[in-house]
Protein backbone atom coordinates (compact mmCIF):
# COMPACT_ATOMS: atom_id res chain seq x y z
CA UNK A 1 0.00 0.00 0.00
CA UNK A 2 1.71 3.47 -0.57
CA UNK A 3 0.85 5.96 2.14
CA UNK A 4 -1.32 8.85 1.20
CA UNK A 5 0.92 11.37 3.09
CA UNK A 6 3.86 9.46 4.39
CA UNK A 7 3.50 11.76 7.35
CA UNK A 8 -0.08 13.43 6.63
CA UNK A 9 -3.89 14.05 2.78
CA UNK A 10 -5.30 12.15 3.10
CA UNK A 11 -4.15 11.09 7.38
CA UNK A 12 -3.50 12.05 11.26
CA UNK A 13 -7.16 12.23 10.70
CA UNK A 14 -8.14 8.69 10.49
CA UNK A 15 -5.59 7.93 13.60
CA UNK A 16 -7.56 9.68 15.70
CA UNK A 17 -10.74 8.41 14.39
CA UNK A 18 -9.92 5.22 16.46
CA UNK A 19 -9.32 7.16 19.74
CA UNK A 20 -12.53 6.21 20.82
CA UNK A 21 -13.37 2.60 19.47
CA UNK A 22 -14.58 0.98 21.75
CA UNK A 23 -11.99 -1.98 21.46
CA UNK A 24 -9.32 -3.47 24.99
CA UNK A 25 -6.48 -4.18 22.88
CA UNK A 26 -5.02 -2.62 19.56
CA UNK A 27 -7.73 -2.55 16.75
CA UNK A 28 -6.46 -2.41 13.04
CA UNK A 29 -9.42 -0.10 10.84
CA UNK A 30 -8.89 0.68 6.79
CA UNK A 31 -10.31 3.89 4.92
CA UNK A 32 -13.45 2.53 3.47
CA UNK A 33 -15.47 4.25 0.72
CA UNK A 34 -16.97 7.29 0.64
CA UNK A 35 -13.84 9.17 2.20
CA UNK A 36 -12.50 11.98 0.12
CA UNK A 37 -10.43 14.61 0.62
CA UNK A 38 -10.80 18.28 -1.22
CA UNK A 39 -8.30 20.72 -1.87
CA UNK A 40 -9.62 24.64 -2.05
CA UNK A 41 -7.29 26.94 -3.92
CA UNK A 42 -8.10 30.84 -4.56
CA UNK A 43 -6.97 31.59 -8.00
CA UNK A 44 -6.71 35.50 -9.58
CA UNK A 45 -10.75 36.38 -9.49
CA UNK A 46 -11.84 33.07 -7.92
CA UNK A 47 -11.13 29.69 -6.44
CA UNK A 48 -11.52 26.34 -7.78
CA UNK A 49 -12.21 23.02 -6.07
CA UNK A 50 -10.12 19.91 -6.59
CA UNK A 51 -11.55 16.16 -5.19
CA UNK A 52 -9.63 12.79 -4.59
CA UNK A 53 -11.53 10.20 -3.55
CA UNK A 54 -9.17 7.47 -4.27
CA UNK A 55 -7.96 7.15 -0.74
CA UNK A 56 -6.16 4.53 0.87
CA UNK A 57 -4.69 3.78 4.76
CA UNK A 58 -4.75 1.25 7.74
CA UNK A 59 -5.02 2.54 10.95
CA UNK A 60 -3.61 0.92 14.41
CA UNK A 61 -5.48 2.59 17.39
CA UNK A 62 -4.67 0.95 21.42
CA UNK A 63 -7.73 1.78 23.16
CA UNK A 64 -6.10 1.41 26.56
CA UNK A 65 -3.39 3.91 26.18
CA UNK A 66 -5.69 6.28 23.90
CA UNK A 67 -2.99 6.50 21.34
CA UNK A 68 -2.92 5.72 17.34
CA UNK A 69 0.20 3.19 17.24
CA UNK A 70 0.54 3.85 13.14
CA UNK A 71 -1.37 5.40 10.59
CA UNK A 72 -0.99 5.78 6.89
CA UNK A 73 -3.03 7.40 4.33
CA UNK A 74 -2.43 7.98 0.74
CA UNK A 75 -4.18 9.86 -2.12
CA UNK A 76 -3.78 8.75 -5.44
CA UNK A 77 -2.67 11.65 -7.62
CA UNK A 78 -4.13 10.85 -10.83
CA UNK A 79 -7.52 10.84 -8.88
CA UNK A 80 -7.64 14.32 -8.01
CA UNK A 81 -9.96 16.21 -10.35
CA UNK A 82 -10.30 19.45 -10.33
CA UNK A 83 -13.51 19.58 -12.37
CA UNK A 84 -11.55 20.66 -15.85
CA UNK A 85 -9.09 18.47 -17.97
CA UNK A 86 -6.62 21.10 -18.85
CA UNK A 87 -6.21 22.09 -15.14
CA UNK A 88 -6.64 18.09 -14.35
CA UNK A 89 -3.57 17.81 -16.41
CA UNK A 90 -1.49 20.81 -15.48
CA UNK A 91 -1.77 19.78 -12.04
CA UNK A 92 -1.05 15.95 -12.38
CA UNK A 93 1.61 16.40 -14.66
CA UNK A 94 3.36 19.47 -14.19
CA UNK A 95 2.96 20.39 -10.40
CA UNK A 96 3.07 17.03 -8.74
CA UNK A 97 4.69 15.18 -11.42
CA UNK A 98 2.21 11.91 -10.73
CA UNK A 99 4.62 9.57 -12.62
CA UNK A 100 7.76 10.22 -10.55
CA UNK A 101 5.29 10.88 -7.46
CA UNK A 102 2.46 9.02 -7.91
CA UNK A 103 0.84 9.58 -4.47
CA UNK A 104 0.70 12.17 -1.66
CA UNK A 105 0.96 10.85 2.10
CA UNK A 106 0.28 11.30 5.09
CA UNK A 107 2.08 8.89 8.41
CA UNK A 108 1.14 8.71 12.09
CA UNK A 109 3.13 7.24 14.76
CA UNK A 110 2.33 7.28 18.50
CA UNK A 111 -0.13 9.99 18.79
CA UNK A 112 -2.24 10.62 21.57
CA UNK A 113 -5.86 11.28 20.05
CA UNK A 114 -9.13 13.01 21.81
CA UNK A 115 -11.05 9.66 23.72
CA UNK A 116 -14.76 11.01 23.52
CA UNK A 117 -16.79 10.94 20.48
CA UNK A 118 -17.24 14.59 18.82
CA UNK A 119 -14.13 15.84 20.49
CA UNK A 120 -11.99 18.31 18.39
CA UNK A 121 -8.09 17.48 19.15
CA UNK A 122 -4.90 17.94 17.55
CA UNK A 123 -2.98 15.28 16.19
CA UNK A 124 1.16 15.36 14.90
CA UNK A 125 2.17 13.73 11.35
CA UNK A 126 4.12 14.02 8.51
CA UNK A 127 2.92 14.95 4.96
CA UNK A 128 5.01 13.84 2.06
CA UNK A 129 4.10 14.66 -0.97
CA UNK A 130 6.75 15.22 -4.31
CA UNK A 131 9.33 12.94 -1.79
CA UNK A 132 9.49 16.43 0.47
CA UNK A 133 8.41 15.68 3.87
CA UNK A 134 6.96 18.35 6.44
CA UNK A 135 5.69 17.66 9.80
CA UNK A 136 2.47 19.34 10.48
CA UNK A 137 -0.10 19.76 13.72
CA UNK A 138 -3.83 19.01 12.48
CA UNK A 139 -6.59 19.61 14.05
CA UNK A 140 -9.74 17.01 13.44
CA UNK A 141 -13.25 16.20 14.66
CA UNK A 142 -14.04 12.51 15.35
CA UNK A 143 -17.61 11.22 15.41
CA UNK A 144 -19.75 7.83 15.19
CA UNK A 145 -20.39 6.81 11.53
CA UNK A 146 -24.07 5.34 10.71
CA UNK A 147 -22.35 2.29 9.97
CA UNK A 148 -21.52 0.10 12.93
CA UNK A 149 -18.06 -0.04 14.66
CA UNK A 150 -17.13 2.94 12.03
CA UNK A 151 -15.66 6.14 12.60
CA UNK A 152 -15.89 9.17 10.73
CA UNK A 153 -13.19 11.93 10.90
CA UNK A 154 -13.29 15.04 9.98
CA UNK A 155 -10.37 17.72 9.29
CA UNK A 156 -9.98 21.49 7.49
CA UNK A 157 -6.09 22.70 7.41
CA UNK A 158 -4.12 25.10 6.00
CA UNK A 159 -1.23 23.90 3.47
CA UNK A 160 0.93 25.86 1.76
CA UNK A 161 2.23 24.12 -1.29
CA UNK A 162 5.53 25.85 -1.80
CA UNK A 163 7.10 23.78 1.32
CA UNK A 164 6.71 20.55 -0.59
CA UNK A 165 8.41 22.08 -3.70
CA UNK A 166 5.69 22.79 -5.79
CA UNK A 167 5.98 26.03 -7.75
CA UNK A 168 3.37 28.66 -7.52
CA UNK A 169 0.56 27.63 -10.49
CA UNK A 170 0.50 30.55 -12.71
CA UNK A 171 -0.85 30.39 -16.28
CA UNK A 172 -1.15 33.62 -18.23
CA UNK A 173 -2.52 36.50 -16.46
CA UNK A 174 -4.31 33.87 -13.83
CA UNK A 175 -2.38 32.40 -10.69
CA UNK A 176 -3.23 30.63 -7.56
CA UNK A 177 -2.11 31.03 -3.91
CA UNK A 178 0.37 28.88 -2.61
CA UNK A 179 -2.13 28.32 0.31
CA UNK A 180 -4.45 26.08 -0.42
CA UNK A 181 -7.52 24.78 2.21
CA UNK A 182 -7.84 21.12 2.69
CA UNK A 183 -10.64 19.46 3.98
CA UNK A 184 -10.56 15.99 4.81
CA UNK A 185 -13.56 13.33 5.47
CA UNK A 186 -12.71 9.76 6.52
CA UNK A 187 -14.68 7.36 7.23
CA UNK A 188 -12.45 4.09 8.62
CA UNK A 189 -13.63 0.56 8.97
CA UNK A 190 -12.81 -2.55 10.97
CA UNK A 191 -10.04 -4.27 8.91
CA UNK A 192 -11.99 -8.20 7.74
Amino acid sequence: MEPFLKTSPKLTVVLALFGWAAHAHAAEYEIAKGSRVQFLAKITGGSFVATCDQLKGKVSYDETASRIKAADVSARVNAIDTGLSLRNDHMRNKYLQEERYPAIHFHIENAPIPAAPGTKGTVEGTFTIKDKTQHKSIELTVERAKAPKHLSVHSVFPLNILDYGIPQPTMAIVSMEPVIEVTVDLILQPEP
